[in-house]
């Protein structure tokens, strides 16, 4: 299975969906499954203190509000220590996008 990633409009009173802000084809991949252990829970993002990247580990990740800011400044902090390595740049790249859109648009970040 593949992660992906997706910005979502989420309702602030009822808390569900609202609406989607479509990707471009490729730019809501964010790694194989085993990625959720190997990069985003890996031992170098515990180093890098990655309090909600590394959420992803074990569940999926919602980010409202300012955690989406929180969650791109985590993946970049990780793409560095990557030393922006090709194999990761892309994947962890459309994250950083993804979170850029939904800044832009006030929307959510959900990666599964």
């Amino acid at each position: 299975m593949t992660l992906i990633v997706s910005v979502m409009y989420v309702d602030e009173l009822t808390g569900e969906f609202s609406g989607e802000i479509p990707l471009s084809p490729g730019a809501e991949l964010a790694g194989l499954e085993i990625w959720r252990s190997s990069v985003y829970g890996s031992l170098k993002s515990v180093e890098l203190g990655l309090s909600l990247l590394c959420t992803l580990k074990h569940q999926n990740i919602l980010a409202l509000g300012s955690e989406v800011v929180t969650l791109k400044n985590e993946t970049i902090s990780l793409l560095n220590a990557l030393d922006n390595d090709q194999t990761y740049q892309h994947r962890l790249g459309n994250i950083i996008s993804a979170c850029e859109l939904a800044i832009a648009h006030g929307a959510a970040v959900w990666i599964a």
